[in-house]
């Protein structure tokens, strides 16, 4: 744990999660993750959980210092949702919480990391994924960032947001980040990108690829050693989960995702496609159904948003909306 992080004047870090909980084995995540990174982190958090297994991480969350938790949502999408429990709060960064990335076992001192990210006025640290983005920091660090020992960062303009675009499948803004809370309030208020690929009620949808020239000019950073492992996702590079190198001691069975809703089109036909055995008649009814969804997906973003609009309006505009991060 970093010593006296919560005793500092200033809280500098609020743990945030807004996660569906619906299996058992994302009920042994969340309970194994959790305590983990507050531990860390040193830091409280606002814990939100949606699904079947809500009631019982209620009593689990019970048991933990620093920790407020709130079950259900009260708004249509995951942005309305989180927009009206992180905006205000007095913290000036916010942790991510998903509850499949755990804590490296050899992470570094996360107090020494957030002193850099201030140094270097980063809008966004991406905090898991390291190995995919290996290609990536290489890319970084021919660009002449800023530097430490733990992170390097870079300032990236809408020329170099471009770049990244045509280079790779980098989403800059990604969910498992720590964000600047202002940063973070301007993705969560806006409407973008127009055309969506996960479910709005999906934590997913917030994220923002490197075509989002609109964010520019950006200060992204990224971490030179391991921080956050996802625990069943090897995410392009085979064996990178911690599942995959034994840092997760439990939880057997396939990865989870929770992306999308179980009448989502990917979800009706997913058994479909699995049985057809021409790879083109695959490929056509794959690119078919992400086509179907991504047109529900983008036309209900702005139609939820509308009907949230109005009582989100009056959450942001009220003077009991304080958030009540635990004291120290």
């Amino acid at each position: 744990m970093v010593a006296g992080w919560m005793s500092k004047p200033a809280k500098s870090l609020l743990i945030y999660g807004n996660v569906l909980i619906n299996s058992p084995l994302k009920y042994e995540f969340f309970k194994f993750t959790l305590p983990q990174w507050l531990s860390h982190l040193g830091a409280p958090a606002f814990i939100r959980v949606r699904g079947s297994y809500a009631d019982d991480l209620e009593v689990f969350c019970g048991g933990l210092e620093n920790v407020e938790f709130r079950k259900g949502t009260e708004y249509r999408t995951w942005r309305s949702q989180t927009l009206a429990d992180i905006h205000s709060a007095d913290t000036p960064y916010i942790f991510q919480y998903l509850e499949d990335h755990m804590l490296h076992p050899q992470a570094p001192d996360f107090f020494d990391l957030m002193s850099d990210l201030k140094m270097l006025n980063a809008d966004v640290f991406n905090y898991s994924w390291f190995d995919s983005y290996k290609d990536f920091r290489g890319f970084l660090s021919a660009k002449q960032p800023e530097e430490s020992g733990i992170l390097l960062g870079k300032k990236l303009d809408k020329a170099l947001l471009r770049e990244v675009a045509s280079s790779f499948g980098t989403y800059p803004v990604a969910l498992s980040s720590v964000f600047s809370k202002d940063f973070y309030l301007t993705v969560l208020k806006s409407s973008r990108p127009f055309v969506r690929r996960f479910d709005p009620s999906a934590p997913f949808d917030v994220e923002q690829s490197a075509r989002a020239s609109w964010l520019a000019p950006l200060v992204f950073a990224l971490p030179t050693s391991e921080i956050g492992i996802c625990i069943d996702d090897d995410h392009i590079v085979p064996g990178s989960s911690a599942r995959s190198r034994g840092f997760f001691p439990r939880g057997d069975g396939p990865r989870e995702h929770n992306h999308h809703r179980e009448k989502s089109f990917r979800a009706i036909f997913s058994a479909t496609l699995s049985s057809i055995g021409s790879d083109k008649v695959q490929k056509l009814v794959s690119k078919t159904i992400t086509f179907g969804d991504v047109f529900r997906y983008s036309f209900e973003a702005q139609l939820l948003h509308f009907l949230d609009s109005a009582k989100l309006k009056r959450k942001l505009s009220s003077p009991q909306s304080k958030m009540k991060i635990p004291a120290d």
